[in-house]
């Protein structure tokens, strides 16, 4: 007989044991992120978990934040984390969104999406799950490989346009270096390069949980280029498992000519290769977004498309636009903002 029930505190340490020994577990599954996602976004963790035998044999996060119009339910909110269900048998997942489905149903919801991971067969809901609207990002990520010849792979694998930016960083003096004290640099660079573009900046408390929280050179890494001694361009990356995720890039203003940031990328990707990850994840691409969607691609990304499923329980959502949504529910998905009756729109 398969249970599934909350995760609770006492058998957090059997849950990280489940997530290690899942080569498919990835950051957005781990207690670490779940902690990060709780000081940053708010809301109530409310991962489940099946037992057989005795054991975590599947989970599923998710995290639910309370508002006005009742409680939306997101796996996972923040930026296009991923959620969805790991497990290991079709059994446990059946279990797993049947607990989730009568979640969703319960009072008081609002709304529930469950942003499926690209990684993991069968972390979509299945049909038992039914959504009543729906939404597609493209992942995109580069295979790594361990050796010494990764890096003239790499340098094959690439465009031109990105072997060029590393000569232009190369003839410019850039120099690349892991400094994790170069966060609070990152912190201005990216809220400068955001306000610029009149794009949705990572709060401050994102890296104030950064430092509190995750573990540097376990957890995380940040790369520097420096010119001069001084850092021009600076990326946040996380780690877990199989897997180095491209989180946060900034280039300080005037900087960018001397394409610091195909400095740090080409370090980055060697040095991960090197440490036995296997993939390279670039994240979530909008279908609107070419130019970003280019720029990965010309890193050698390859590519496969991912759900958002969303439950709308309660029709009033519609009426609201996308900024009235984005400020009930900060950091969680609600409804693709295409669906609603005054459409606008709100980087997410």
């Amino acid at each position: 007989m398969m249970a599934v029930e909350s995760l609770a505190a006492p058998d957090e340490r059997l849950y990280d044991e489940f997530l290690a020994r899942h080569a498919e577990a990835t950051l957005y599954h781990s207690l670490r992120y779940r902690d990060l996602l709780l000081a940053v976004a708010g809301g109530e963790a409310e991962y489940l978990v099946a037992r057989g035998d005795g054991r975590i044999v599947g989970v599923l996060p998710a995290i639910a934040r309370a508002g006005s119009y009742g409680r939306v339910i997101n796996s996972l909110p923040f930026f296009g984390s991923y959620g969805g269900v790991l497990s290991e048998s079709a059994e446990a997942a059946a279990a797993l969104w049947a607990a989730f489905g009568d979640r969703t149903a319960s009072a008081g919801v609002a709304a529930a999406t469950v942003i499926e991971n690209p990684f993991i067969d069968g972390s979509a809901p299945s049909a038992t799950l039914p959504a009543t609207h729906g939404d597609e990002r493209i992942a995109q990520f580069t295979p790594l490989e361990p050796g010494p010849s990764f890096r003239d792979k790499l340098l094959a694998r690439i465009d031109g346009s990105a072997r060029r930016n590393l000569r232009k960083a190369e003839l410019a003096g850039i120099r690349v270096v892991v400094d994790n004290d170069a966060l609070g640099f990152l912190e201005r660079a990216h809220g400068e390069g955001m306000a610029e573009i009149g794009g949705t900046p990572k709060p401050a408390a994102f890296f104030a949980a950064i430092r509190s929280l995750l573990r540097p050179e376990i957890d995380y890494r940040v790369y520097a280029a420096k010119s001069g001694g001084a850092p021009v361009a600076a990326l946040l990356v996380f780690y877990f498992g199989r897997f180095a995720e491209y989180i946060t890039p900034a280039t300080a203003g005037g900087h960018r000519e001397q394409q610091p940031m195909a400095a740090i990328l080409f370090r980055a990707l060697s040095d991960a290769a090197a440490e036995g990850r296997g993939f390279w994840n670039w994240g979530g691409t909008w279908l609107s977004q070419t130019g970003v969607y280019r720029f990965k691609r010309k890193w050698g990304a390859e590519e496969r498309r991912y759900g958002y499923a969303t439950i709308l329980r309660d029709p009033a959502l519609l009426r609201l636009s996308a900024q009235e949504l984005s400020a009930l529910y900060p950091y969680f998905y609600v409804l693709p903002y295409s669906s609603l009756h005054a459409f606008g729109t709100v980087a997410s």
